[in-house]
């Protein structure tokens, strides 16, 4: 629920956990004015936290370790926006940790279209190209 609505998406294990995340932590911001430093650094920074819980939470629903409606709820996000520095930039990206499953923008093996870092997590919710070659 936002100022504007409600606002919906679809659940995992799409984008739409994240791109919900990405507007409540914005609009957490409170940022006034557009297209200036802390319009674009606030997205930035929101879009951040939401790709983290993403990367390390979002996967089959069936192996989801929280219901996804927990990395809504208003105390989460109200934490989440609190630790965003409004002057300072995190990291990124972030290093992944065993049994992380994140496919985008990963490196592929030369010739292949598949995420090299499927190979490593040995997670079972491979992408169809990585179960058909094998990798």
């Amino acid at each position: 629920m936002t100022p504007s609505g409600t606002l919906y998406n679809t659940p995992p294990p799409t984008q739409g956990l994240a791109s919900l995340m990405i507007l409540a932590l914005f609009e957490r911001l409170k940022v006034r004015e557009a297209e200036g430093f802390d319009h674009v650094h606030g997205l930035v920074e929101a879009t951040k936290r939401a790709f983290r819980v993403r990367d390390r939470y979002v996967t089959d629903p069936d192996r989801l370790a929280h219901p996804p409606a927990r990395y809504l709820e208003k105390a989460f996000l109200d934490e989440e926006a609190e630790a965003i520095d409004p002057r300072r930039a995190e990291p990124w990206p972030d290093r992944s940790a065993k049994g992380d499953t994140i496919w985008m923008g990963a490196r592929t093996p030369r010739g292949s279209s598949c995420p090299t870092s499927s190979r490593s997590t040995g997670s079972s919710a491979r992408p169809a190209c990585c179960r058909a070659q094998g990798c």
